[in-house]
């Protein structure tokens, strides 16, 4: 039984992404409508802040700012089999908003 609360979708874009810049590239592996796993071989840490920009086509890129909320590390011999990479919780509005105004905070 599934337990999620928002349904995944599997879809293959593009995505750039990094803790400062978009210096690390990857692509999606399944996308809701509160985050994103993003197949790579980069290595970051749950809980870090990441900035993200997923190429839909030519002409159109959405930009996400996440949090790290999982990470699926994966051996070298095994990844025509297994995906790694790390799954993104995308920022609400809310909370960019209360840190931008920490009395939204309460």
């Amino acid at each position: 039984m599934e337990k999620r609360r928002n349904r995944r979708y599997t879809k293959r874009f593009k995505v750039h992404f990094g803790v400062k810049d978009f210096s690390s590239v990857g692509f999606t592996g399944d996308v809701s409508a509160t985050g994103m796993f993003v197949v790579t071989t980069a290595v970051l840490n749950p809980g870090q802040r990441v900035h993200a920009e997923v190429t839909i086509d030519d002409e159109h890129r959405l930009f996400f700012e996440g949090v790290v909320a999982r990470l699926a590390v994966v051996a070298p011999e095994l990844r025509q089999i297994m995906k790694g990479g790390f799954g993104l919780r995308f920022l609400t509005g809310a909370e960019l908003m209360a840190e931008l105004v920490p009395h939204l905070k309460d």
